[in-house]
């Protein structure tokens, strides 16, 4: 199982990411996070399942109760701390990501000069994602836009 930790270099200003099984060391600039802050939300937004129902919330309404219950489903079910090994790792600044996202899953292509990583994603997990990267750029007192679920 991969897991993905998020941080920030304040040396830097950037926020990283790592896989567990990967040996690069993403990097992501404030505006690339904004933007994939943006981009993500939007999708997840759009393919959100349920509207198709006669009487249904709208998209925004639903969207930000599946990001709700995401987050609920994280702080219940934490898994146990491991001790990570360290490990020599290459940093790769992110340049781009390609989104694929439909109502059960979130296909995410991490893209950068030397170096591309897939990952999927369940919605929950990827809501989980979204909110990780939120509330550090929010550490980095970075003052992005506040995403759709802060706003209701």
């Amino acid at each position: 199982m991969t897991q993905l930790t998020i941080g920030y270099s304040d040396s830097e200003d950037r926020l990283w990411l790592l896989l567990t099984d990967d040996t690069h060391q993403f990097w992501l600039s404030r505006r690339f996070c904004a933007n994939l802050l943006l981009h993500l939300e939007k999708a997840l937004t759009e393919s959100c399942p349920g509207g198709e129902m006669q009487g249904s919330l709208d998209a925004q309404t639903r969207v930000t109760l599946e990001h709700q219950a995401a987050h609920e489903s994280e702080s219940e079910a934490k898994p146990p701390h491991q001790k990570t090994s360290t490990v020599a790792r290459k940093s790769s600044l992110l340049t781009s990501i390609l989104l694929t996202v439909d109502s059960c899953k979130v296909d995410m292509e991490l893209i950068a000069p030397s170096h591309s990583r897939s990952l999927l994603l369940n919605r929950a997990q990827a809501h989980q994602f979204l909110a990780a990267l939120w509330q550090h750029s929010q550490s980095a007192k970075w003052d992005l836009p506040n995403p759709g679920w802060q706003r209701k």
